[in-house]
């Protein structure tokens, strides 16, 4: 991409769970924050390039994603989530999010692709996590404050 010389772009899906650990999306939220660190390295290595970088970080979209995350193509059922309802997650997930509601597909590709022109690194398809990500990064903060070394 970089040696094309042509502008270009890299994005990868974060999703709000590379910031947000659920209850039994532990794997899901491991790899998110994986590519949250990832791509965070990436823009630093091409900063001054003619490739972008963005994570995409969509709240809920209208997709079978949870459904999908928990049904097994070999059986009917993955053994780990048998007594747990997947709408019962989202709407976990969705709870944490203050008066957010479920968006569309398409509503979400008008959001990414406007977070892509106007280069943004990261691209939120919901305000409704603010508060949890500034939680978050209180509870960081806060840690830094009792450290015991400067």
């Amino acid at each position: 991409m970089k040696e094309s010389g042509d502008e270009s772009h890299i994005v990868a899906t974060c999703s709000t769970s590379g910031f947000i650990a659920y209850p039994m999306l532990s794997l899901y939220s491991a790899s998110k924050f994986g590519i949250r660190g990832l791509m965070t390295a990436m823009r630093a290595e091409l900063t001054h390039s003619n490739v972008g970088v963005s994570i995409v970080c969509p709240g809920e979209v209208t997709t079978n994603i949870i459904n999908s995350t928990f049904i097994s193509p070999n059986s009917s059922k993955d053994t780990q989530a048998e007594d747990q309802d997947p709408n019962d997650l989202l709407e976990e997930a969705a709870a944490d999010a203050k008066n957010t509601f479920p968006i569309s597909p398409n509503e979400a590709a008008e959001a990414i692709f406007a977070g892509i022109q106007q280069k943004e690194f990261y691209i939120f398809t919901h305000k409704g996590y603010k508060r949890q990500l500034e939680e978050i990064s209180n509870e960081y903060l806060e840690a830094f404050d009792r450290a015991m070394f400067q």
